[in-house]
């Protein structure tokens, strides 16, 4: 999953035989820009570092520092885009197995590159290699592409890969594909090369066909569009109108989905229920759901998707990508989720089981502020360092109650342990490892997905 800290300059393009897609340069996550961390450290980009920093392995410290050098990377991707055209080929930001600025050019590329790193704190972390093709090029080639799909009856995800330094057209196919172009009389250009997906066929899937169950629209994707949006999007999952619809948990929206094709609609014990390709029930109406993607216009989408939206199932419209799963899961091995509400909010109390007791790391003490920030649904403590914020599984035996509108965690005999916006002291440990610890990602996948790590396991 790509996070706002991670740079990459990759252009996707989802081509359609009714509209051509449109696009856009992404722009650097903002950030600050002094070359080291400062006292003043906004909650955001310190959930940021801490997200970066279990997710690769380093230090909260270090990852504020690549995250304060964004914005001025992203003034060199913006001024050789401008001034250097001619053998500009691209620029990304590699995190592991080291950090590194690579920046890639047709020719004189060091030479270039010099009068641009001066006074650059970051200058001795930047890389020149050597492309074949400018970016330039590689966008012109891509423009032509779309020029020469638009006249087969398909969908197709076109990426500008400037890693690799190509175009590259997804197809499920490839001599399928090729005997389609050939057919047509049509050529790719230079710089673009087939590369296979994974998706399903159109011809194995009718997305258009009747909905199983009948008076509820279940809208699907084109068979041959991959997903690339990573936005998130949780909510409940609800019927309106025979349309479902997901109401966000941050506000007043109201998003229908598009699903990936390969999903399908059932109904069982008078529940409506969202089955994904192998057939695990993902979503149910009712309950809330988790799901990634990204908001889409309909002028945007292909016609077949259109063609399955009745007039009554208006948007805004949600592309359905990766993750989709019930966002409360009740059936946990390694947590209890409590849902406590207010006149003016919920949140939830995480409860361990005996099994995250055994993953945390030695016994030792959290430190910190316990805080319950705006449109989050999980109390947090801040360390006193101020550069982390855990998020605490409390013993089985804890509770919460409020005492004179104050939110407090208490112990099983009644005793206080924590009150919102106020110090703490706790022994226990944190999950060891980070993303590429099993353990780490499991307990991610079954959370609630506002409820993200680093992950304080608190002691009995």
């Amino acid at each position: 999953m790509k996070t706002g800290w991670q740079l990459f300059l990759l252009v996707v393009l989802l081509v359609s035989c009714a509209a051509p897609g449109g696009s856009s340069m992404p722009t650097p996550t903002p950030s600050s820009q002094p070359a080291t961390p400062t006292l003043e450290v906004s909650d955001a980009l310190r959930r940021d570092a801490s997200a970066m920093a279990e997710e690769l392995g380093i230090s909260v410290d270090e990852a504020l520092r690549r995250l304060q050098y964004q914005d001025g990377i992203g003034d060199l991707q913006t001024a050789l885009m401008a001034n250097e055209h001619d053998t500009f080929a691209g620029l990304w930001i590699e995190h592991q197995p080291e950090y590194r600025i690579v920046v890639q050019f047709t020719r004189d590329g060091e030479q270039t590159l010099r009068r641009y790193l001066e006074g650059k704190p970051w200058a001795d972390r930047v890389e020149v290699r050597a492309a074949e093709a400018t970016l330039a090029s590689l966008e012109a080639a891509m423009a032509e592409t779309m020029q020469v799909l638009q006249v087969l009856d398909l969908n197709v995800m076109v990426a500008l890969n400037v890693q690799e330094n190509r175009v590259e057209v997804s197809v499920i196919d490839r001599a399928w594909f090729e005997a389609e172009l050939d057919q047509a009389g049509l050529q790719l250009p230079q710089h673009v090369e087939l590369v296979t997906s994974q998706a399903y066929r159109d011809r194995e899937i009718d997305v258009c066909a009747t909905p199983a169950v009948p008076g509820v629209a279940f809208p699907r994707q084109a068979p041959l569009v991959t997903s690339v949006m990573e936005a998130e999007l949780m909510g409940d999952l609800a019927l309106a109108d025979g349309c479902l619809r997901v109401r966000s948990i941050y506000g007043d929206d109201s998003l229908l989905p598009i699903w990936p094709p390969e999903f399908t609609l059932q109904a069982e014990n008078d529940q409506i229920q969202v089955l994904d390709g192998d057939g695990r029930v993902v979503a149910r109406v009712g309950e809330e759901v988790y799901m990634g993607g990204g908001r889409v216009s309909s002028p945007a989408m292909p016609d077949c998707v259109r063609q399955q939206l009745p007039a009554e199932c208006s948007g805004p419209y949600w592309m359905v990508g990766m993750g989709v799963r019930p966002n409360l899961r009740r059936d946990s091995e390694l947590f209890a989720l409590e849902v406590i509400s207010t006149t003016q909010r919920s949140f939830f109390l995480l409860h361990k089981r005996p099994v995250l007791d055994e993953w945390a790391e030695a016994d030792s003490l959290l430190a910190g502020l316990l805080v319950l920030y705006e449109g989050q649904r999980c109390p947090r403590v801040v360390s006193e360092s101020g550069l982390t914020d855990y998020l605490p599984l409390w013993p089985a035996t804890y509770a919460a109650r409020f005492e004179n509108d104050q939110i407090e965690i208490v112990d099983g005999s009644g005793q206080r342990v924590a009150r919102i916006g106020e110090e703490v002291i706790l022994d226990g440990g944190a999950i060891a490892g980070g993303w590429d610890s099993e353990q780490y990602r499991q307990l991610y996948y079954e959370l609630p997905g506002d409820c993200h790590g680093p992950y304080w396991i608190v002691g009995d």
